[in-house]
């Protein structure tokens, strides 16, 4: 059995919260590692609806599924099922599917997104990570996200 490293699922969980808040029009967040973790903070805008900051949410949870077979790391994803009831929301579980959907029909801008953060990741050892470190800027992620958009139908 070949196991998979908390760095990878941490990647792929990070990268997805920026692709799916994008998919709702949050702003791009930068990607940063801060006291031994990954994390980016998505800020929201005026109007946007609570079930979609729910589902932004839960998809670091629904991509470590879609790409590690199935399971997520509930320790990974205590923070975000916290945050989702601190807004009243209901169990991680029961947004996954919804952020599973959005996840595969952008899972090309996902891959992006994982393979330059997993690049940018590597290419830190020899640079040092100070505490909290830029992995990746909103800026990165907003140009890769603008490459994908004609890809896109209209979003209803």
């Amino acid at each position: 059995m070949t196991s998979i490293s908390m760095d990878a699922r941490a990647i792929w969980h990070e990268a997805a919260h920026s692709v799916v808040a994008l998919r709702f029009d949050f702003p791009a967040a930068d990607i940063l590692w801060e006291n031994g973790n990954f994390k980016c903070t998505h800020t929201g805008r005026p109007g946007i609806s609570l079930r979609h900051v729910y589902i932004v949410l839960a998809a670091g949870a629904a991509a470590e599924e879609l790409e590690f077979g199935g399971n997520y790391n509930p320790r990974g994803s205590s923070a975000d099922s916290a945050s989702i009831s601190k807004f009243g929301g209901a169990r991680i579980e029961d947004y996954l599917l919804e952020a599973t959907e959005i996840l595969a029909a952008r899972r090309q801008e996902l891959e992006s997104i994982v393979k330059e953060l997993q690049k940018k990741w590597q290419g830190s050892i020899f640079t040092g990570r100070p505490n909290p470190f830029k992995v990746m800027s909103a800026e990165e992620i907003d140009a890769i996200h603008n490459s994908f958009l004609s890809q896109y139908a209209p979003a209803i």
